[in-house]
């Protein structure tokens, strides 16, 4: 039976990083499931939680004027989603949506903020800009 430790510590973002680190972020995780068509998040919501995709697509999208709904991006498996959760000011800057049954575990911040064991992992604090190789997306959407 695989164990959310065991899940985290093996997800390729978090490659290296100390087991009690791994131990506080599987404190705060939880497996999830959403439908086909259900959004996860939505821009300008609280960005509360984390995602690491294990099964299913998930479309980015943003409301473009004149042309309605636009996918900018879509994760699948390995995949992260919820970027704005470690950037302030913490708010979700886009929709996203299962395409299809997606399953994911969800990290939730709490009063021992895991967040800054993942800036950490990446060696980077929040006072540093954001240019790790491992967050693809945050300069598309810092542009939108």
């Amino acid at each position: 039976m695989e164990t959310l430790e065991r899940i985290v510590a093996e997800h390729p973002f978090f490659a290296g990083l100390e087991e009690p680190y791994i131990q506080l972020l599987a404190g705060c995780a939880s497996n999830v499931r959403f439908e086909g068509g259900k959004y996860i998040l939505r821009e300008g919501e609280e960005a509360s939680q984390f995602f690491l995709i294990r099964h299913g697509k998930v479309a980015l999208e943003i409301a473009a004027p004149h042309r309605g709904r636009l996918i900018v991006e879509t994760l699948g498996e390995g995949d992260i989603l919820g970027w704005s959760w470690l950037i302030p000011p913490y708010h979700w800057r886009l929709d996203a949506r299962a395409v299809d049954l997606t399953r994911a575990i969800a990290l939730v911040r709490a009063e021992n903020d895991p967040s800054r064991a993942m800036f950490a992992a990446v060696g980077f604090t929040e006072e540093e800009p954001v240019e790790s190789p491992k967050i693809p997306s945050v300069r598309l959407v810092r542009a939108l």
